[in-house]
Formats: C-alpha cells, sequence, structure tokens
C-alpha cells in the first residue's frame, strides 16, 4: 500500500496522527495540547519518521556532505 492509499484509509478509518504540543505565555502560565498532523505524501511521511523537518533536513545535508 502506497503512502498516500495509507493515508486515504486512515482518514476513512477516522484514525487521526497527533503529536504533544504546547505553549508558554510566561510568568508560570502554559498550556499542553495534541496538535493533528496532516500526512499527504511520501516526503512528509519521512519528515514525521525521521522526527521532524529539521532532522531530516540535516541527515539530507549530512548525507550530501560525505558524497562530496
Amino acid at each position: 500500500m502506497s503512502i498516500v492509499d495509507a493515508a486515504q484509509h486512515d482518514r476513512d478509518a477516522e484514525i487521526a496522527l497527533a503529536v504533544p504540543a504546547g505553549k508558554d505565555f510566561g510568568a508560570g502560565a502554559a498550556t499542553e495540547f495534541d496538535a493533528p498532523v496532516r500526512i499527504d505524501t511520501p516526503t512528509e511521511w519521512d519528515y514525521y519518521r525521521r522526527g521532524g523537518i529539521l532532522h531530516y533536513v540535516l541527515r539530507e545535508l549530512a548525507k550530501l556532505d560525505r558524497a562530496t
């Protein structure tokens, strides 16, 4: 099953991905919540699976550095 088909399956089955998030308002005031995740492409799935876009980009840059 392709990632696009899998994402459609999850939407049809009402399976939602979420990541913990929060906001610090200062002076000890904060809130935490689950932020929904929408994955539409195989590249986005790679970002999510590898810990986010920053981790993904750093790994890709490291690959390029080793190749040169």
